[in-house]
């Protein structure tokens, strides 16, 4: 994360996120739509499982994936 979540209290300016690997139930078109701007449904685990929230696509920023141990 480049900024601190407005949603989410433990996904501060850099917080590694990873995608949600699971269907967001449409939460992430619906936020695109109101909002005007790409969004993207995330999650704190790196398996990408729930909970999710959702984040403005601009606040995110590329990283190399953690190799796995």
């Amino acid at each position: 994360m480049v900024r601190d979540s407005e949603i989410e209290p433990g996904a501060t300016a850099g917080t590694v996120v990873y995608e949600l690997a699971g269907w967001d139930v449409g939460c992430a078109a619906a936020d695109t739509q109101a909002l005007g701007t790409e969004c993207l449904s995330v999650t704190l685990k790196p398996d990408g499982s729930p909970p999710f929230f959702v984040v403005p696509v601009r606040d995110l920023s590329a990283c190399a994936r953690p190799a796995s141990r």
